[in-house]
């Protein structure tokens, strides 16, 4: 393969499972009759429960009604806003929601609950840091609340605190030594950290406990694809496709361990499999003609990277990987165009396109100073190590550097920036 086509992973962001925790109603409500309800007037109690039956029925647009109308004849009843909080939160109204439990807050602000149910909210609008203050509040009213500690976890993972999550995770385990989710989000965040051995155990600690759970066969796959023990990985992809036939990544995933093991029919079928089950998915076509330009079939390469630019009009690696076609067909003008277009793109690390125009100006023009000057650009923005070698393969690069790449002027700046 040209070092500049450079293979893309797909969707290595391993997502926790159950990023937030949802409120559940039979539990809240199961509180009206630990804590009594203070309320002033009949009238008021009478639309109270009656909310609370709706809500019970998961009717929660008529439980907000009954809500509302309580809250109208006792303004200030903190159970109603929290409840009525808690139905807007199910209908994903989040600022209605938060709006309410501020309220209950300020009416009773030592209930826990109410901090919790908030942080939720905050957390499903991504306002990672006033979700975690809000469950530092709940800790700080109930140390014991491992639900709690679990939930900030979740949210430092997004403010890369993943030190600090994985620290929230052990506190969950410890209280639940069966929670099986705490380990696999804490194998994220050993993940993140490359702490990857670790996160194998995490995820391994995850199937132990639920021999069902489809996200840590996947995530350990992805572990042992970054180990480059893809068998292994197979493993995990085919228990997470029997687990979930129809998730559509896991094949891409499966399929780059087949690409790994120049397995590549077997890995053709599978980006086949994932397109198929979500033709929208940009990441299939763009592996799939990474596959097509092993077996140097680049006009199905050309195609199936017209399609992942189609779906994703800004993603660089696609031109460029498409520009490196064009270079084989001899279409040079479209290569030109395409490398341009990728550095545009991407100009925080442009080393791929601009070596690749270096190649562009000495097989098309012959132009050694141009050349020589996109392999300096492309030199001096941490061009990987391991793809100087194909400078000077045939099959590769060097199929379009013959007669530059052993000259003096080039070898100097090979001396000179290779490490």
């Amino acid at each position: 393969m040209n070092n500049k086509f450079k293979k893309e992973k797909i969707s290595r962001s391993i997502q926790p499972a159950n990023k937030h925790i949802t409120i559940n109603f039979f539990l809240i409500f199961a509180i009206i009759f630990i804590i009594p309800i203070i309320c002033s007037g009949e009238t008021a109690i009478k639309y109270y429960e009656k909310g609370n039956k709706e809500a019970k029925n998961k009717k929660y647009k008529n439980a907000i009604s009954y809500y509302t109308k309580a809250i109208e004849f006792k303004p200030e009843f903190p159970k109603a806003y929290f409840y009525r909080g808690v139905c807007h939160g199910e209908l994903k109204k989040y600022n209605k929601a938060l709006a309410d439990y501020t309220k209950a807050i300020e009416l009773n602000p030592e209930f826990p609950a109410l901090y919790y149910n908030r942080g939720v909210c905050y957390g499903h609008l991504k306002e990672y840091n006033k979700a975690i203050a809000d469950y530092n509040k709940v800790i700080a009213l109930n140390p014991e609340d491992f639900q709690a500690y679990y939930n900030r976890g979740v949210c430092n993972e997004p403010l890369k605190k993943y030190r600090k999550a994985i620290f929230c995770y052990t506190k969950k385990i410890e209280i639940n030594t069966e929670y099986f989710d705490a380990y696999n989000n804490r194998g994220v965040c050993y993940y993140k950290l490359k702490e990857y051995n670790k996160a194998i155990f995490n995820y391994t600690k995850a199937i132990e406990i639920n021999p069902e759970f489809f996200q840590a066969y996947l995530n350990r796959g992805l572990m042992y694809f970054e180990l480059k023990e893809y068998i292994k990985a197979l493993d995990d992809y085919n228990k997470a496709i029997k687990l979930d036939p129809k998730n559509h990544s896991v094949y891409c995933e499966r399929g780059l361990c087949y690409d790994n093991l120049k397995e590549y029919k077997k890995a053709i079928a599978d980006y086949n499999k994932a397109i198929k089950l979500n033709p929208e998915y940009y990441l299939a076509y763009y592996n799939r003609g990474v596959c097509y330009y092993t077996l140097k079939e680049y006009n199905k390469v050309i195609k199936d990277y017209n399609k992942a630019i189609e779906l994703n009009p800004e993603y660089d690696l696609a031109y460029n990987n498409r520009g490196v076609a064009y270079l084989w067909i001899k279409e040079y003008a479209k290569a030109k165009i395409d490398f341009l277009k990728a550095i545009e793109l991407n100009s925080e690390s442009p080393s791929l396109p601009y070596a690749n125009l270096g190649c562009y100006y000495w097989a098309a023009k012959k132009d050694k100073n141009k050349a020589l000057y996109y392999f300096k650009l492309a030199f001096e923005n941490n061009y990987l190590d391991e793809c100087y070698d194909a400078l000077f393969d045939e099959t590769k690069d060097g199929y379009f550097l013959k007669g530059l790449n052993n000259s003096p002027e080039f070898k100097a700046l090979i001396k000179k920036y290779k490490k």
